[in-house]
């Protein structure tokens, strides 16, 4: 690419292949964020960071990521001047050679730089003999052989094309003669009842601010039912700017041959991009997503995404929220006539507000341009639902060195709840399981885990209604979630309805500066906690029925007094209280036994194990350390906790979940790393269903 700027040569292209990995091979599962082996080898943005820094990242430079037999022979390359096969290209050289020689112009060369390698030379060789090439092979150094082909030189025999290659992330076309601004891509699998919505929300009925903007939104039915699929009829009537694209009965699991197909067939300068079609938008997502690729170009923009209803939509499902309730939330907004009012029926995914930051988007804007320099979605991902094939597609176009990342303030997408794979699996450890299945797929596809862009994000937008001011320190809730409950009928509940997770923020911050849990007692002992935890661990206790309870940070013991006589109670069990300080007039009881010691050094966690033996555990986190020593903890005491039983990490509330922010990272966090690495546990909401807890997430159940 720099011989040709030096030259200001403007009609040739570079192509880079390379599996871009940041590891030479998959890493063993399980994997932790920090691990050590990540950055060996570099991956897709650390190269384009090398042709940034010499301004030579351009639309002249495209990027092929995946093995080579999978992206070579599907690439849109169509005449080769130069064809390099690098060091690295090892036992895939004649895999390239194979994709690529035919399309070699007479007079092209042909470099081979790991021919020193005993596979590369093999592999070369056994290639141009069964080719029949005859073209004189020169040494360049101590590595690398060149030679150059003629007109017929090695063409290949009728028929003797490769099967069809496995998909991975295809190249974006070339712009079309007659472009619009903005081509939008929606896939449906079985959501007749969210498309109403969805495509409505995309209309120019809807939509503000776009009058002089065209676009065109492609609908992709990737296979579904009879009753729950939808037809060109049913889209056209939402405007001349809708087209039907139905991939038929074959259309594969995944929805991201599905995005692709949009992307192929779109006529868009730009693209916005949502792998769920359940999500509706409000009315300023498509003036400002365009507004945000304009302002900071080159750039990709980032739709914030929300839930339909009171908190995150998973756990809302398991206390009775359903599509009827739904249905009245949007009743009571009187939505379409108002767009702005889904943020006082909506929740933000995941504990976070507009400046926490974006991990995926799903109606994510972006340029044909980087489209067309690293590719579309990677098909790899094929798992129903995508896996984190979207999150993958945001990290790997937003991490380019020249592309800012930006987000809409005041604008959002919100999932409605249809039964999908992932936030609707009705199982709760099956939805959390599956999770962790994609994580782990991510780190088997890209040789490390996912991390996202980590850039600062820049930001596009307004915030139209009080309701839309939903941030940590302005948290609110909204009668519209309990009018809508009410719709159910007067008088003793049929069924349950979930508590706004704004309330239950609210209600446990304000428990916690009332400080009316530090007068809680137990016969008399003080006991520093909640008292609905209390009750959470004598359900655990009085339903494990464990041997041992392995408690760390003893504090003043009023908490191991409490194990201790539900232990007693249900008539079992003894408990081990562990803190590196042993305080004045700790409580007593038969079943309680003290260590004085760090509880993460290794001659306590063997002093334990000898202790606990071949018995069963329930193990209670409760120093309030950091992240790390919180691990350290966990991964000394975890494996003494059978199949069913426990481990809680405590004062999960800390460093702004929603209490006590300059805690800095800290039992949360740890949760987050724990449950990365070990797919065995999963989060037990139901310990948590008074609402009121100081260990939102820290029930951690043992499944497998």
């Amino acid at each position: 690419r720099a011989y040709l700027d030096c030259h200001a040569v403007q009609d040739r292209d570079v192509w880079v292949a390379d599996a871009f990995r940041s590891s030479a091979a998959p890493l063993p599962a399980p994997l932790l964020p920090d691990s050590g082996v990540a950055g060996f080898r570099a991956d897709l943005n650390m190269v384009r960071d090398g042709f940034q820094r010499f301004d030579l990242l351009d639309d002249h430079v495209h990027f092929l990521p995946g093995p080579m037999a999978d992206t070579l022979s599907t690439a849109p390359v169509e005449e080769i001047a130069v064809l390099r096969i690098g060091r690295a290209a090892g036992d895939e050289t004649r895999a390239a050679l194979e994709a690529l020689y035919d399309r070699v112009a007479p007079g092209g060369f042909v470099i081979i730089d790991a021919a020193a390698a005993t596979e590369a030379r093999t592999q070369t060789e056994e290639f141009r003999t069964d080719r029949g090439i005859s073209a004189r092979m020169e040494r360049i150094d101590a590595s690398a052989v060149v030679w150059r082909r003629s007109a017929s030189d090695g063409a290949a025999a009728k028929g003797d094309a490769a099967g069809s290659p496995k998909p991975r992330a295809p190249i974006a076309p070339s712009l079309p003669a007659d472009p619009l601004d903005l081509t939008v891509v929606v896939v449906l699998y079985n959501m007749r009842r969210e498309a109403e919505r969805t495509l409505h929300a995309l209309s120019r009925a809807y939509q503000e601010g776009i009058d002089d903007v065209t676009y065109e939104v492609l609908v992709v039915e990737n296979g579904s039912d009879a009753a729950g699929s939808v037809d060109a009829a049913f889209v056209e009537r939402f405007g001349p700017e809708f087209r039907y694209i139905d991939l038929g009965a074959d259309a594969p699991p995944s929805p991201v041959a599905a995005l692709n197909r949009g992307i192929a067939l779109g006529r868009g300068r730009a693209f916005a991009l949502m792998i769920d079609g359940a999500h509706v938008v409000t009315p300023g997502v498509l003036r400002f997503g365009l507004a945000g690729l304009e302002t900071y170009a080159p750039s990709i923009v980032a739709t914030q995404q929300w839930y339909v209803g009171p908190g995150q939509q998973g756990d809302a499902m398991d206390n009775g929220y359903d599509q009827a309730f739904e249905d009245r939330l949007f009743k009571r907004i009187e939505w379409p006539s108002a767009g702005y009012r889904l943020f006082e029926i909506g929740h933000f995914v995941g504990d976070r507000d507009w400046f926490d930051g974006v991990w995926e988007s799903n109606c994510m804007f972006v340029p044909r341009s980087i489209l067309r320099q690293v590719g579309s979605f990677d098909e790899s991902f094929a798992v129903a639902g995508g896996g984190y094939a979207n999150l993958e597609f945001y990290e790997r176009l937003g991490s380019a060195p020249d592309v800012t990342v930006c987000s809409i303030i005041g604008e959002g997408s919100f999932h409605q709840t249809h039964g999908g794979t992932t936030t609707n699996q009705p199982d709760p450890d099956a939805r959390r399981s599956r999770v962790f299945g994609y994580s782990q797929e991510y780190a088997s596809l890209r040789g490390r885990p996912f991390r996202g862009p980590g850039k600062p994000i820049h930001y596009v937008g307004r915030i139209m209604t009080s309701a839309g001011r939903r941030s940590k320190p302005r948290r609110m809730s909204t009668r519209v979630f309990a009018d809508a409950a009410a719709g159910a009928g007067d008088g003793l509940p049929d069924s349950p309805t979930p508590v706004p997770d704004e309330l239950k923020w609210s209600f446990t911050e304000a428990v916690w500066r009332n400080l009316a849990w530090e007068r809680t007692t137990w016969l008399g002992q003080r006991i520093d906690t909640a008292p609905t935890d209390l009750l959470a661990y004598q359900e655990i206790l009085s339903g494990v029925r464990p041997d041992w309870v392995v408690e760390t940070g003893t504090g003043d013991g009023g908490r191991a007094l409490f194990l201790a006589c539900m232990c007693e109670l249900v008539g079992h069990g003894e408990v081990i209280s562990i803190d590196t300080t042993a305080a004045a007039d700790r409580p007593q009881h038969p079943r309680l036994r003290y260590l004085t010691s760090m509880p993460s050094a290794d001659a306590t966690a063997h002093e334990v194990r000898q202790m606990v033996g071949d018995s069963t555990a329930v193990v209670v986190l409760g120093s309030l350390a950091g992240r790390e020593e919180t691990a350290r903890q966990f991964e000394a005491y975890a494996d003494l906790v059978p199949t069913g039983s426990y481990v809680v990490v405590t004062d999960t509330i800390v460093n702004g979940h929603p209490v006590w922010p300059a805690f800095g990272v800290g039992p949360a966090e740890a949760v987050k790393q724990i449950l990365t690495k070990h797919g065995e546990f999963v989060q037990d909401p139901d310990m948590e269903k008074y609402a009121l807890t100081f260990n939102p997430g820290g029930f951690l159940r043992r499944v497998r």
